[in-house]
């Protein structure tokens, strides 16, 4: 294998139906993900972070996606979590985790 395909971005991108017209957001790299997670502990700013990094169309600042948050219904957001979740594995990963966590207490 060709090292230089490692290091090749490779994030794929999604167009998300939420009320108003659509988004469009990307994966986040393992990199930002480990760099978010090291920075921020609230699970509000989480999701202002990780949707910021990850929407493309419109471009949001963190306090933007908070104020998204206010206006939003939680359904609005969730579509746009999911799709970035999904787009970046880490659905995949939450389901295996949850797994785990199932088999270990039974």
């Amino acid at each position: 294998m060709d090292k230089e395909k490692l290091f090749t971005p490779q994030l794929d991108e999604q167009d998300v139906e939420v009320r108003g017209g659509t988004v469009r957001v990307r994966a986040v790299s393992r990199r930002e993900m480990l760099d978010l997670r090291a920075k921020v502990n609230d699970p509000v700013q989480v999701e202002q972070h990780i949707v910021a990094t990850a929407m493309l169309d419109p471009v949001l600042t963190p306090d933007e996606v908070g104020r998204w948050q206010e206006a939003a219904t939680p359904g609005d957001l969730e579509k746009v979590t999911a799709a970035i979740a999904r787009l970046s594995g880490l659905d995949e990963l939450a389901g295996k985790a949850a797994y785990k966590s199932v088999r270990r207490r039974s």
